[in-house]
């Protein structure tokens, strides 16, 4: 007979039936079942309104650090945490407001480093909030190229000749 023990919380476990969450029913749970609660429904009934859920940072030079901000509007009746934000490797987290009272504004700051990218980025990022289990998707896209690339070409427009770009420190 195969025994399946297995550790979940630094506790170990035997119960075959009852495995611990993976993180795909994780993301059922928080995500496809509250779309489905939202289809129909007008943006401004739903608990968390970002501003905007895509953000665009344009052209960037190979290796800089790119800083991206998403501002949102927490509309439930209760404060709201920011438990996780699920996000590439290539970002970092560094929102600091993670709890948001009722009808207050917050903000999820992440920084994408560029040195290892090339040209077309797109990516999806997750943020969950507690205690209302809402995750909400948001995605991060733009072009990266390296400085001598963008002083003979401009992406933007297609043209020979300096693009305007994303450079910060």
């Amino acid at each position: 007979q195969l025994q399946r023990w297995k550790l979940a919380a630094g506790s170990w476990y035997f119960d075959p039936a009852d495995p611990p969450p993976s993180e795909a029913s994780i993301m059922k749970k928080y995500y496809f079942e509250k779309l489905k609660s939202k289809e129909g429904k007008d943006p401004s009934q739903w608990d968390v309104r970002f501003e905007k859920e895509v953000q665009d940072f344009g052209v960037a030079v190979k290796g800089t650090v790119v800083t991206l901000k998403f501002p949102f509007t927490n509309q439930s009746k209760q404060e709201l945490k920011v438990d996780a934000v699920l996000l590439h490797p290539l970002m970092k987290d560094l929102t600091s407001t993670r709890t948001v009272p009722p009808g207050k504004k917050g903000e999820i700051v992440i920084t994408l480093n560029t040195a290892p990218l090339y040209r077309d980025f797109e990516h999806d990022i997750f943020v969950q909030f507690e205690p209302i289990q809402e995750r909400v998707k948001l995605k991060v896209k733009g072009r990266v190229f390296t400085a001598k690339d963008l002083e003979a070409y401009n992406p933007i427009t297609g043209e020979s000749g300096k693009a305007k770009v994303k450079q910060e420190p």
